[in-house]
């Protein structure tokens, strides 16, 4: 496959202990078939040899930067290499994963000036399991026409962005929620966008082991952070006078109610979970949080009755 083009792509990489994956994801990066690229490693404060690891690659190759920073988060980190990213388009590795050789050829064969190109990944664990939408053929859509179909991909690495997009809208990902940030960063982009490229390859490989993003523990701080990443949507549509999408409204609904369900498996007592729906009333009530009239209150008695029978349950054992 050949390319006559020039885009240069920047890949962010926060990295925090991961000493043991560190060298295999960046190798995955340096072995790339397209070699117009700069690697952005922010090391977030490490305290093994992940710090060491991104040094010794630095002094290798000029194409890769290093930043070493106090532990603040995924999202600081990200948005710290943003902030430094010289790319036209953007893309986001975790230190734990790794892409094929032949990722960012193929997307930037394809990319045609999209404002965003999405692709699938492959979640990497005791079994390959294929995940993300990924069609028979190359798709490429107006933005209107993609908030009609369902393919939606809410990984963060399943995407490349053109940075231009991100920088004229300050898209950052938002630094107060903990768990859907990827998520509130991507719906805040295509937001922005005016097409979409989504191809049909399976290029990043997510590895699935403890501690990863995809298996932390449900808690109750994470059912609130389904409320947290719609404020900031929100926020951001209405600051960008863009109008919410079909998509976006489906999402939205979709964590109220992951904010129901998990806040139904985590608490200890049927008082935890009114203390849960308070908080969830007074999210609602406060201004601007609840800047859309599409999301139905059936949500709200479906998931108030099935607390009351999962507790009654509860209670006879």
């Amino acid at each position: 496959m050949s390319c006559d083009k020039a885009y240069k792509v920047s890949i962010i990489i926060p990295v925090y202990n991961v000493e043991s994956y560190l060298k295999k994801c960046i190798d995955s990066i340096l072995l790339q078939t397209y070699t117009n690229f700069e690697l952005i490693l922010i090391d977030d404060g490490s305290t093994d040899q992940s710090y060491e690891i991104c040094d010794e690659y630095s002094l290798n190759d000029k194409r890769i930067k290093v930043i070493h920073k106090i532990n603040e988060g995924v999202s600081k980190a990200r948005n710290l290499g943003l902030s430094i990213s010289t790319g036209d388009y953007i893309c986001f590795v975790d230190s734990d994963d790794w892409i094929d050789c032949d990722m960012l050829e193929y997307i930037i064969v394809n990319a045609e000036d999209f404002d965003i190109v999405q692709f699938g990944f492959r979640r990497v664990g005791h079994a390959i399991v294929d995940k993300g939408f990924t069609p028979e053929n190359i798709m490429k859509l107006q933005i209107q026409s993609y908030f009609g179909k369902n393919m939606f991909n809410s990984v963060i690495c399943g995407y490349a962005i053109k940075n231009e997009i991100v920088r004229n809208h300050n898209i950052t990902f938002p630094t107060y929620i903990k768990y859907g940030e990827d998520q509130a960063f991507i719906l805040k982009v295509l937001l922005c966008c005016e097409n979409i490229l989504i191809l049909n390859k399976r290029f990043y490989n997510y590895l699935d082991r403890d501690g990863s993003a995809m298996n932390c523990s449900y808690s109750l701080p994470m059912a609130e952070n389904h409320l947290y990443v719609i404020e900031d949507v929100c926020s951001f549509a209405s600051i960008n006078k863009r109008s919410l999408s079909r998509l976006h409204l489906n999402k939205f609904e979709n964590f109220i109610q992951r904010f129901f369900w998990i806040s139904i498996q985590c608490s200890r007592s049927f008082r935890d979970f009114i203390s849960m729906i308070e908080k969830y009333n007074e999210w609602r009530n406060r201004e601007g949080a609840f800047c859309y009239k599409s999301i139905k209150s059936m949500i709200f008695n479906t998931y108030i009755f099935a607390a009351l029978y999962y507790f009654y349950v509860k209670m006879k054992h």
